[in-house]
């Protein structure tokens, strides 16, 4: 009984199992360029996440920068409704004194 053995392309294999030694390298560089590839995208997920949360942070920061803005905009709208208000009532105050002044010179 005679037993020949493949390359695992479909090929005979050598006596000395050459091709044998052939694939078990390509399959170990294989396995070395994937865990490279995975050591690649692991540092790349990581630069992301870091970049991700220094973003979050600065948005935090605007958004907070923003209330406080929209604060401070309605505290200086409030305050010219009231200065306008004022300042109507002094303009009457004024016409009626001058309407006084006219009436008994």
């Amino acid at each position: 009984m005679t037993h020949t053995s493949t390359d695992g392309n479909g090929g005979a294999a050598g006596e000395n199992g050459t091709s044998d030694v052939t694939n078990a390298t390509n399959g170990t560089s294989e396995v070395s360029a994937e865990a490279s590839k995975m050591t690649e995208l692991q540092s790349t997920l990581e630069k992301q996440s870091s970049e991700l949360t220094v973003l979050q942070r600065r948005l935090l920061e605007a958004e907070e920068a923003l209330r406080a803005a929209q604060r401070d905009a309605q505290r200086s709208q409030e305050l010219q409704a009231r200065l306008q208000r004022d300042l109507h009532e002094k303009s009457a105050q004024n016409q009626d004194q001058v309407n006084l002044i006219q009436v008994f010179p």
